[in-house]
């Protein structure tokens, strides 16, 4: 009896949560599987990054940046079919991003922020 109550504790400590980047006002319930509707480069990136919709946007577009805590650190609207986003404030490290298509994420990935010329192709 105390082998299977061990193994239960086990799996239970074993068990990791969700993880929720960011603290929005946003409705993260419904996610749009929309995947490649944007081009975000380059990837790794040191002081800008530039996001290629496919088509021009016709709905409020949102990009967010969040750092490995899930704190937003960038926020743009999207306006354009190509947009520049300064980056040269973030200090190097691993990003995530949301963009949003009327209060819904419609993509999601990782950005990678390097410093100098740094070869950092190898952790993407």
């Amino acid at each position: 009896m105390k082998n299977k109550l061990i193994l239960i504790i086990t799996m239970v400590a074993l068990w990791v949560p969700k993880l929720n980047f960011g603290q929005t006002t946003k409705s993260d319930v419904e996610i749009v599987d929309a995947k490649g509707l944007a081009t975000v480069y380059p990837n790794p990136f040191n002081e800008s990054i530039n996001i290629v919709m496919n088509e021009t946007p016709t709905n409020k577009l949102e990009f967010e940046i969040f750092n490995v805590l899930g704190r937003e650190v960038l926020s743009i609207f999207i306006l354009k079919q190509k947009t520049n986003l300064e980056t040269n404030e973030l200090p190097s490290g691993i990003y995530f991003f949301k963009l949003y298509e009327n209060d819904k994420i419609i993509q999601t990935g990782k950005l990678i922020d390097c410093p100098g010329l740094v070869d950092c192709r190898v952790i993407n």
